[in-house]
């Protein structure tokens, strides 16, 4: 091991807060009834934040 446990553990906090955060913004846009005709509302093309949604 080479002792970076923490960053690791922070690293995969962090991914997973955006990960949240993300479906919790389809959600919304989906109630709303809107649905991005780009990414589909995943706020997101492969790993690029989509332009549409990215507001």
């Amino acid at each position: 091991m080479n002792g970076n446990h923490y960053g690791a553990q922070l690293y995969a906090e962090v991914a997973e807060a955006l990960e949240a955060a993300q479906r919790i913004r389809a959600a919304r846009w989906q109630r709303q009834g809107y649905i991005c005709p780009t990414c589909g509302n995943t706020g997101r093309l492969d790993d690029i934040p989509c332009f549409h949604c990215a507001a």
